[in-house]
């Protein structure tokens, strides 16, 4: 699904799913597209093995126009290196030219005034196949202590996240016994706290979307595909709705 509302001069803010590292085919999107800019749930790339030295030339318009990147982090993202990164803080890290990584319980304001909230982390249901501390990572998990150190706001009109907030039932495909995810929890308490309008998550590779109270939540696909690279997956994206 693609919610069809232009920002100004016709440039879309673009809501993006996983990308596993897949560079080249943000930067075809984006030259294909030509975002305002993008919003990006999670497993962006930051990962052992992936070249994330591409990430220094940011990602451009076939008119050289530099489009932001925001991010927040999933569950296959090399947490001990972020972490080091940006230590205590929630501010936005530019990782790459105009390529922020959002900790959990940043925000940022769009060009419209709008407050969009980041909660990233996820459970890894493949975590028992993995080794801690080169392909997986503990700190993966949303917690209550993330949470504790959230912004003290009334509310935002949109929220990031990797996974979906437990009050979104899971559809019938994907088998919720797989997620016993404590993320879920967590996310639910987002959702009552800052009683947004929009939610955006990815991590289940299906796109699927719900309404809970106000809010109406969609799950993008993984924004690339394993079939073809060349262009972002239809379901894994979004336009943002203004």
């Amino acid at each position: 699904m693609i919610l069809r509302v232009m920002t100004m001069k016709q440039r879309p803010i673009l809501i993006i799913g996983d990308i596993h590292g897949y560079f080249t085919v943000l930067d075809a999107f984006i030259k294909r597209l030509e975002p305002l800019l993008v919003l990006q749930c999670g497993d962006f790339g930051i990962w052992p093995g992936r070249n994330i030295d591409r990430l220094a030339a940011g990602f451009k318009t076939d008119a050289g126009q530099t489009v932001p990147i925001h991010f927040c982090d999933g569950n296959h993202e090399n947490h001990h290196e972020l972490r080091k990164l940006c230590g205590l803080t929630t501010a936005a890290l530019e990782v790459g030219d105009c390529v922020f990584y959002q900790p959990r319980g940043s925000t940022i304001t769009l060009p419209n005034g709008h407050v969009v909230l980041f909660a990233g982390g996820a459970d890894s249901v493949d975590k028992d196949m993995r080794t801690p501390g080169l392909d997986w990572f503990p700190e993966e998990i949303l917690t209550e202590n993330d949470f504790e150190h959230f912004p003290d706001i009334p509310s935002v009109n949109v929220v990031i996240s990797h996974a979906a907030p437990a009050s979104l039932k899971l559809p019938p495909l994907l088998d919720a016994k797989k997620y016993p995810d404590p993320s879920r929890d967590v996310l639910d308490k987002v959702l009552q706290r800052y009683r947004p309008k929009q939610w955006f998550c990815a991590h289940y590779h299906t796109a699927f979307s719900g309404k809970i109270k106000n809010c109406q939540i969609q799950a993008l696909d993984c924004g690339h595909s394993h079939k073809w690279k060349d262009e972002i997956n239809k379901d894994g994206y979004a336009v943002y709705e203004i």
